[in-house]
């Protein structure tokens, strides 16, 4: 019975351990019971998820890339006169 007792102490050991502190994004869903816009919507994205905070780099890159005259030429897309 000893050896049990000194596997389970072992195994509680290895469970409960001490927290680190954690310098990352904190992870956390939009609040739904307020209404968002879909800008808001998207800029939660940060904090969602590990895809979406992956998401949420690529708009601010594409934002950042545009720029402030909000105009983004796609070479697909050819003017017809």
């Amino acid at each position: 019975m000893a050896a049990s007792s000194s596997a389970s102490e072992a195994a509680k050991a290895a469970v409960f351990v001490q927290s680190e502190a954690y310098e990352g994004t904190r992870i956390s869903g939009p609040d739904f019971n307020n209404p968002h816009s879909l800008q808001d919507l998207l800029k939660s994205y940060e904090t969602i998820g590990f895809q979406a905070n992956g998401l949420a780099r690529a708009i601010e890159l594409i934002d950042k890339m545009v720029g402030p005259t909000r105009s983004l030429f796609l070479p697909n897309e050819v003017e017809r006169s």
